[in-house]
């Protein structure tokens, strides 16, 4: 009896429960490493078998073969693969599931284990999972029967289904289809790669949308006035837009910045933006002032720009910046916060800002991308050729 009345208030204070407690995380935090071990020896032979640089002890089609059968068999396979209720890298979150996931049924667990594949091994980012998650599951819907089992003659009605829609939605639910059968081929879930019948639609990249430099000016100027009343949202509002323009960052990289993300005296931040991948933004003295006045009424918490629960939203963020655009008489329809930061690459390159540090600056993986703002100044294309060609020359 002492023993249990002595348990009975050890539970009551909280001190075995704590303990338990500790017990069950360090238990969690054990298991949380083998699973990594399976999954990360599992994608390294994926890798070996491709003819891609694995470990020394899985290269070739054996070890490979090895691998798969100790991620299948091994006795911590049911509990070291997903669920939603544990802890790590393979959380709902982290693979764009949780509610309204939109994949259910028999494909739900073939696109979790696809998206936990293109985490570990693409470093693929929660929006990237999203987006494949979305389309895989407008798939599934316009299919009507589980992807993992479909047809060559099913997806060939594909094109039909989705006939309405535009050329590069199209593209992009084809080419999320394509990774995703090819990971299943990969894996020896199907037997066949189905996707050489998926629709392949012709189009062509839309030059960026931008603002003329005296239109942003405009907006800026907007946001001063308002922020001279140093209300916390119209400061914090100066701060937003100029981040966007000075820095040409990402709407998700912008709200998703830490209060410390600025620090006095430095001319730049470091921040992770698509694929994990970090990089040097320069950010200007105006964007330090008006960053360093919303921290002075700055409502506190984890995030620089808070929002609800969590930080400020990319739509929040969508919603705000067509807000101070007709604040300054421009069409609403016409900004948003990536055409912002189309404007911030335009008008640096007509300043005459390198290529590849453009590149860097606006994280590009390839510089393809960053090409398409060559062709949208005109007037710099124009005064290139004129300035450059021999026959311009000669009629000098």
């Amino acid at each position: 009896m002492a023993l249990a009345s002595s348990h009975g208030r050890a539970r009551r204070d909280g001190s075995d429960g704590r303990a338990n407690d500790g017990r069950v995380q360090r238990h969690a935090q054990h298991r949380l490493v083998e699973r990594n071990q399976i999954y990360s020896r599992h994608y390294r032979s994926r890798r070996a078998r491709r003819g891609g640089h694995g470990d020394a002890d899985c290269c070739g089609r054996d070890a490979g073969r090895r691998a798969a059968f100790d991620f299948a068999a091994s006795p911590l396979s049911s509990a070291a693969r997903p669920s939603r209720d544990r802890p790590g890298l393979f959380r709902p979150h982290d693979r764009g599931g949780g509610a309204g996931a939109g994949v259910t049924g028999e494909d739900a667990a073939l696109v979790d284990r696809f998206c936990d594949m293109l985490a570990a091994e693409a470093g693929a980012a929660r929006n990237t999972l999203l987006a494949y998650r979305s389309d895989l599951a407008k798939a599934r819907e316009a299919l009507g029967s589980p992807l993992g089992e479909a047809s060559d003659e099913q997806l060939k009605h594909l094109g039909e289904a989705w006939s309405d829609l535009a050329p590069s939605t199209v593209a992009r639910r084809a080419a999320a289809l394509r990774r995703f059968y090819a990971f299943l081929f990969e894996e020896g879930i199907r037997s066949d790669d189905p996707s050489a019948v998926l629709p392949k639609p012709k189009q062509q990249r839309p030059l960026p949308r931008i603002l003329d430099p005296h239109e942003v000016e405009r907006m800026l100027e907007a946001a001063e006035e308002r922020a001279a009343s140093d209300r916390p949202l119209a400061l914090r509002n100066l701060a937003l837009i100029e981040l966007l323009y000075g820095s040409g960052l990402r709407a998700s990289e912008l709200v998703t910045l830490p209060k410390t993300a600025l620090r006095r005296g430095e001319p730049f931040l470091i921040l992770a933006g698509k694929g994990g991948k970090e990089r040097l933004v320069p950010v200007s003295e105006r964007a330090h002032e008006a960053v360093r006045r919303w921290i002075e009424v700055h409502p506190g918490g984890r995030w620089l720009f808070p929002g609800g629960k969590v930080h400020l939203s990319r739509v929040r963020l969508f919603q705000l910046v067509r807000e101070m655009a007709a604040d300054a008489g421009i069409a609403p329809d016409r900004v948003s916060p990536h055409v912002l930061r189309h404007a911030f690459a335009t008008h640096l390159l007509s300043g005459g800002a390198d290529l590849r540090a453009l590149q860097a600056l606006l994280g590009h993986s390839d510089i393809a991308t960053t090409q398409i703002y060559t062709h949208v100044d005109a007037s710099r294309l124009v005064e290139l050729v004129n300035a450059r060609h021999p026959l311009a020359r000669s009629r000098d």
